[in-house]
């Protein structure tokens, strides 16, 4: 597995909570792109940071995002504006010379 769309929706769903998540709340609130071995995949990987404890034998803990992953996250954020900025300038180029275009026939 890579980290692919889900698992940056994911992120950016942690990222944005207001305090670190449980698993039960990634189930429920992230539930479109929340998986068990997802979760585990990015903890493996260094994007998540698991800090657990465990009481009356149930194994409770929350997650964080590592710096890794907010980098990743910023860095995918970036480049997306980038690229939209570069789809602009193209579409808006393209606009007029095409109105040239156009006004040298009228």
């Amino acid at each position: 597995m890579e980290l692919n769309k889900e698992c940056i929706a994911l992120l950016r769903w942690i990222e944005k909570q207001p305090e670190p998540p449980t698993e039960e709340d990634m189930k429920s609130g992230a539930s479109r792109v929340y998986s068990s071995d997802r979760v585990k995949w990015l903890l493996k990987n260094g994007f998540l940071l698991g800090d657990w404890t465990v009481q009356d034998n149930v194994k409770l803990g929350t997650y964080a995002l590592s710096e890794t992953a907010r980098s990743e996250i910023q860095t995918r954020q970036t480049l997306s504006r980038k690229s939209f900025w570069e789809w602009f300038r193209y579409i808006v180029t393209t606009l007029i010379a095409l109105i040239a275009l156009i006004r040298t026939f009228l």
